[in-house]
């Protein structure tokens, strides 16, 4: 989706975008008790520099993208590309 945004012009409208979704599904989590505010916190770090770093081309897919994934107890559930699960 990064390089349909960075085709149209996009990119940085979609990072906003992109970073105001994921600050929700974080929020809604600390909500439902399945991660603390500490990492929430951590785990926003994390995308706000992945983020920064993010060209649109996919070149920052090797080090997880800015997906969120929480297992089932609260730790991030892994990085990297679907075969890396």
């Amino acid at each position: 989706m990064g390089q349909l945004a960075l085709e149209a012009d996009k990119l940085e409208e979609f990072k906003v975008y992109m970073a105001e979704r994921r600050e929700a599904i974080l929020e809604q989590k600390v909500a439902d008790g399945l991660i603390t505010q500490e990492q929430a916190d951590a785990l926003k770090a994390q995308m706000e520099s992945r983020s920064a770093d993010c060209t649109g081309d996919g070149t920052n897919q090797a080090l997880g993208g800015m997906r969120i994934r929480v297992n089932s107890n609260g730790g991030n559930g892994g990085q990297g590309r679907r075969g890396n699960r």
